[in-house]
């Protein structure tokens, strides 16, 4: 019998979390699951992805306001 390789990884991790929220309803598009995948696996600064969207709807509800 052939034991099965049990490592869990980034993918695995991603694919579950892009799962979990289509359960819920949410739309998750590939290159969303791929960002979760390079934040798991930490290719990615997730605070540092997180700043920067903050500051790009920052910067769009200023020049909305003008």
């Amino acid at each position: 019998m052939k034991t099965q390789d049990k490592r869990i990884t980034a993918e695995f991790l991603a694919a579950q979390a892009a799962g979990s929220c289509r359960i819920e309803g949410l739309k998750v598009t590939p290159e969303e699951e791929e960002r979760m995948r390079d934040i798991i696996s930490g290719k990615v600064d997730a605070e540092e992805d997180i700043q920067k969207i903050v500051d790009a709807f920052k910067a769009q509800n200023t020049k909305t306001k003008e």
